[in-house]
């Protein structure tokens, strides 16, 4: 199975915060791009509990 580095969290969790209006799913492609990582949609993590989600 596909296991995801937590500092890709992290980057999407910092992201979020300098750039609260960004377009979430826009910046987690572009996050995972850099890393050359199978597409996985957002809602298949875990994400929602770190509250980055409105």
């Amino acid at each position: 199975s596909f296991e995801i580095d937590q500092n890709v969290l992290v980057e999407l969790k910092a992201e979020l915060e300098l750039n609260p209006t960004g377009k979430v799913d826009q910046i987690w492609k572009k996050l995972i791009q850099q890393r050359h990582y199978p597409y996985i949609p957002l809602t298949s993590l875990s994400i929602y509990r770190w509250g980055t989600m409105a």
